[in-house]
This record gives structure tokens, sequence and C-alpha cells, in this order.
């Protein structure tokens, strides 16, 4: 399926730009965006909608903002893959959602293992990092259960 929205922020992963006025890919290294994300889009997208960036969210958040006149730029979608693995990235993970999801129907879908084994992060504490803040909900739309490796989630985020 591919997201046909007029904003698409993806984190850590890959999305078509197909309908979306804007993309904006992120990985906190610079060799995944520059080995793999770059060419990968250009493979299968067209990158004349695409902005790719690297490093810290909180960098990324400004940069954006900067780009943007001094204004934070939203999201219809957000997508993230692979980014609570440790309580902290978590945390900060849901600072970026927050500050970028649209208000009004918004949808950030964040893909997981429910636990991270030796690293601290997990789903639980995800979910509990939004519920505690109050202004959004996570509900899990995905699971999936093989009894052969690590549960895997996705959870979709939104505001209230």
């Amino acid at each position: 399926m591919q997201p046909d929205f007029p904003c698409t922020l993806t984190e850590d992963g890959e999305s078509s730009s197909s309908g979306a006025a804007q993309v904006v890919f992120s990985d906190y290294n610079h060799e995944v965006i520059e080995l793999a994300t770059i060419p990968n889009t250009q493979r299968n997208a067209t990158t004349d909608k695409a902005t790719f960036y690297s490093g810290d969210w909180h960098l990324m958040s400004e940069h954006m903002a900067q780009a943007n006149h001094g204004t934070d730029v939203e999201f219809d979608l957000i997508l993230s893959a692979e980014t609570i693995y440790t309580e902290s990235v978590s945390v900060e993970l849901f600072k970026t959602i927050r500050r970028h999801l649209k208000r009004r129907g918004g949808v950030a879908l964040v893909a997981a293992k429910s636990y991270y084994f030796g690293t601290g992060g997990s789903v639980h504490h995800f979910k509990s990092l939004v519920s505690q803040d109050a202004t959004m909900v996570a509900h899990t739309v995905w699971e999936s259960k093989d009894a052969r490796s690590n549960v895997r989630e996705i959870l979709q985020l939104a505001f209230v």
C-alpha cells in the first residue's frame, strides 16, 4: 500500500512520493541516507518532492522550520520503523511526532519490536509516553506473533 497524502515524513524507511506534496526521509546515520535511502528512492520514485536528513531529529526539526520561514512543518502521515530501541530514543521520537503531525487528521504509524532486549526500548514504554502526555492516543493496529521471533507491532498515533 502506498500512502497518498499531501505530506509525508518517513523516518528510517521508504515511501512513494506519488500524490505527496512533500516527502521527508530521515535516518540518524548519514551513510544509510547516502548509500541506501537516496539510491532506493531514485529507483522507485521521483525525488523532486523528496528531502533527505541525517542526524538528530531535533536538528532536522529546526532546519525544516528555518526553511519554512520559522514555522514548524506539519505532516499528514509520519512513518517510523525500528526507532524505539531505547527509552531515550523513544522520547525523542515522540517529541518529533508531536511537533510535526497535523493536529486534525494526522496519523503516525510506528513499526517496532515489542521488546528490544538489552537496550531498554519497548512498545509498552512508548505507549506509556503517549498516554502520560495526554495530547495523543496510541494503539496497536497490527501484531505479528510467529513463536519464532520477537513480537512485532505497528502502532497508530493521532491527536485526541
